[in-house]
């Protein structure tokens, strides 16, 4: 990306976005690009090791196949359940548990 287009985004940033833990217009001035690991690289080319991700999301890092492929395969057949009644919920509870789950409705 051209440092023109990444400087509107900055300014973008400022004007309309609030972040937390700043004051409303600052923001730190890196448009992030691609992550792959523990690395992120910004549209400036920089990279930059992320050390704070874990605490709120990327835990086991970015840009990880076999994540995706698991998160696909969960995809394709259930996008969202409430935590009371979804199979794969039980399926574990069973197998923690030792103890054979059943549902009625």
């Amino acid at each position: 990306m051209d440092s023109a287009r990444t400087d509107d985004i900055i300014k973008f940033d400022r004007e309309h976005v609030l972040h937390p833990l700043l004051r409303v217009g600052q923001n730190v001035g890196v448009v992030f690009e691609y992550g792959r690991g523990i690395k992120l690289k910004d549209t400036r080319g920089k990279e930059y090791f992320d050390v704070a991700s874990q605490l709120l999301n990327v835990n086991l890092g970015y840009g990880r196949g076999e994540m995706l492929d698991a998160i696909v395969k969960q995809m394709e057949k259930l996008q969202f359940a409430t935590l009371f009644l979804h199979l794969r919920i039980l399926d574990l509870l069973e197998h923690q548990r030792g103890v054979h789950m059943t549902c009625t409705m």
